[in-house]
């Protein structure tokens, strides 16, 4: 049986129902929104068997996965969506799997790159609980793979002034004090100035006191880990930002 045959006769049945709700298989597939109709949550016969274990192993150890794109994207969308957070995170590392298998060309001629991103950048907001970072963990360096893909530098620049603008700075106002989350939000300060350069000015009056204060009080055994992140965040917006 070939994947193809696989990904339309096994696959696809078991996420049809979850499909057809789908906001973002309708005609306007690029204004797509990360919400699901409740029922969708219901009878999710592809969280039984081992379909999802089957869509990993195509998209990780075959070489067919550009061809059969429009038969990958959706089952995959339908993960990050998930109210289950061990799902989210395996939707999105199958995600960033494939970005390394397919040229962003391909996916931009449909606008999955779109669609993709704003998944992305919905799990950026998920900051309530402990649990939810294995998610923060998966979701910032898949999302910052697939805008270094690109081509165009506004669109690029655009998205990733994005990511420090309502991804790490709305995590710092909300979740600035769970000491838990701020390893994985601090260490993607470097990559972000480094891409942003002199943009990032507009945002040092916020970022700035924030990154001090967490060095004034991070003597203590439960905060010390931070410093080294904190330091190179600080080290980076200095090398870019002090000319201005």
């Amino acid at each position: 049986m070939s994947v193809k045959d696989i990904l339309s006769n096994t696959i696809r049945p078991v996420f049809k129902r979850h499909l057809d709700q789908h906001e973002v298989f309708n005609k306007q597939r690029i204004k797509y929104k990360s919400k699901l109709d409740n029922d969708t949550h219901e009878q999710q016969e592809w969280k039984k068997g081992d379909y999802v274990d089957t869509l990993r192993w195509i998209i990780q150890d075959t070489q067919e996965v550009e061809e059969n794109l429009a038969l990958l994207i959706p089952p995959l969308l339908i993960l990050v969506d998930d109210y289950d957070i061990e799902y989210k995170v395996m939707g999105i590392q199958l995600i960033h799997t494939l970005m390394t298998k397919v040229e962003i060309d391909v996916l931009s001629q449909h606008g999955i790159d779109k669609v993709f991103s704003e998944s992305m950048f919905s799990c950026l907001l998920y900051l309530s609980e402990e649990r939810d970072i294995p998610l923060i963990k998966v979701a910032y360096p898949c999302l910052l793979h697939l805008i270094s893909c690109i081509k165009n530098k506004e669109t690029r620049l655009s998205l990733y002034e994005r990511v420090l603008s309502d991804g790490l700075l709305v995590a710092f106002a909300h979740a600035g004090d769970k000491i838990a989350f701020l390893p994985h939000l601090l260490v993607h300060i470097p990559r972000l100035y480094h891409e942003l350069q002199w943009i990032g000015v507009k945002y040092l009056k916020t970022l700035i006191p924030y990154l001090c204060h967490l060095l004034s009080s991070s003597p203590s055994i439960r905060t010390r880990h931070l410093n080294p992140f904190i330091i190179d965040a600080l080290v980076t917006i200095i090398q870019w930002c002090w000319p201005r």
